[in-house]
């Protein structure tokens, strides 16, 4: 496997090649940097207040992760016809209307990031108590 293949993102949930920017990607390098952020995090959380560094640690890898699963399968997927490629924007930023591909038509990556955030709250309380 050249250096290449290890920076091309492949689905959380499948393993397969996916294009680059496209919610559910993960690499390698991508997913130490978030274990990396998760950790930074928690070393601030544990300067406030040291009890708090496992359950911040947990919390910050878990909400990384499940923002990529949730980015997988039920967050919105469309087709561009006029760039013949997916997308998540609609319209597509080249001004085209798209169609609907996969997951929830209404669950955007807004919708991801806000199911996220509280995932990764409640889990960090759930350790913390």
């Amino acid at each position: 496997m050249g250096y290449r293949d290890r920076l091309q993102p492949r689905s959380i949930l499948t393993r397969k090649p996916i294009a680059t920017g496209l919610s559910g990607g993960v690499t390698a390098v991508g997913l130490l940097a978030e274990f990396a952020g998760a950790l930074l995090i928690a070393l601030v959380a544990h300067l406030l207040r040291p009890h708090i560094l496992f359950p911040v640690l947990c919390a910050g890898i878990a909400g990384a992760l499940l923002d990529s699963v949730l980015g997988a399968s039920l967050q919105s997927l469309r087709w561009c016809p006029n760039c013949k490629r997916p997308t998540e924007r609609e319209p597509h930023t080249c001004g085209a209307n798209t169609s609907h591909l996969r997951g929830l038509s209404w669950f955007g990556n807004d919708a991801v990031n806000f199911t996220t955030t509280l995932a990764a709250a409640a889990i960090a309380f759930a350790f913390a108590r």
